[in-house]
């Protein structure tokens, strides 16, 4: 069974703090939203539960094993590369396979370079990377 725990989560840049005293704890099979304003730190609160960013005061706690991660919004990697090369090993690559087999997707997209794709391309990448 997996459990995180965020305690007290503080994030600061520069003066400001964009995260103050945030607290949530999320169970395996949980299903959670955020929802408010551009700026007021939803990103940033996904990035930390990730583990993408220990600068924080307060604690995360992860009880059990599951992979956390995060597909960013904004894709910025080299637009020069290939899909192929973007997903990495071949393993993942497998991966994609199966999934473009489930959503009708041509695997041509491997070797095309990802400053061509499209955005939900991209977005469809990031998330079989992830």
């Amino acid at each position: 069974m997996f459990n995180l725990n965020a305690k007290n989560v503080v994030k600061v840049y520069g003066n400001k703090a964009i995260l103050d005293g945030i607290s949530i704890n999320i169970r395996e099979g949980d299903k959670i939203a955020l929802v408010g304003e551009n700026g007021v730190g939803k990103t940033t609160l996904l990035r930390i539960l990730a583990g993408e960013d220990d600068n924080i005061e307060g604690s995360i706690i992860v009880d059990g094993y599951m992979p956390r991660v995060y597909a960013a919004q904004e894709f910025s990697d080299n637009p020069e590369k290939t899909a192929s090369s973007f997903l990495g090993n071949e393993k993942v690559q497998r991966s994609a396979l199966r999934f473009f087999k489930e959503l009708d997707i041509s695997q041509r997209i491997l070797g095309m370079k990802m400053g061509v794709l499209s955005g939900g391309q991209k977005k469809i990448l990031q998330l079989i990377k992830a």
